[in-house]
């Protein structure tokens, strides 16, 4: 196994230590296949402007490290939803508690 492997396993268990669902990466074109090589997956095209406003082209590239739990999965609209269920139920239930604490 060659240093570059190694070097980005020990950051992928570093960031696994630390819990990190999903690895960043804003690659060179030049080690664009190094990195799909390693389960890294495009997600686009960019680049920055150096100091003297030559252009760089990148790639981003992600890589999950942890699966993400049932919850995690679902958009933010269902959780949203199910939160405000959840505080309903919770609204309805203290109104019954006050009404029966009320009631004796």
């Amino acid at each position: 196994m060659g240093i570059g492997k190694k070097l980005l396993q020990n950051i992928e268990n570093v960031a696994i230590g630390k819990k990190h669902k999903i690895l960043y990466v804003n690659s060179s074109l030049t080690a664009f296949t190094f990195y799909q090589s390693q389960g890294y997956q495009k997600i686009k095209k960019s680049g920055f402007l150096t100091d003297l406003r030559i252009w760089i082209p990148t790639i981003l590239l992600k890589k999950q490290l942890i699966p993400f739990t049932r919850w995690e999965k679902l958009p933010i609209a269902v959780t949203n939803i199910l939160l405000i269920i959840i505080i309903l139920l919770m609204i309805v239930l203290f109104i019954m508690i006050v009404i029966i604490f009320l009631h004796d």
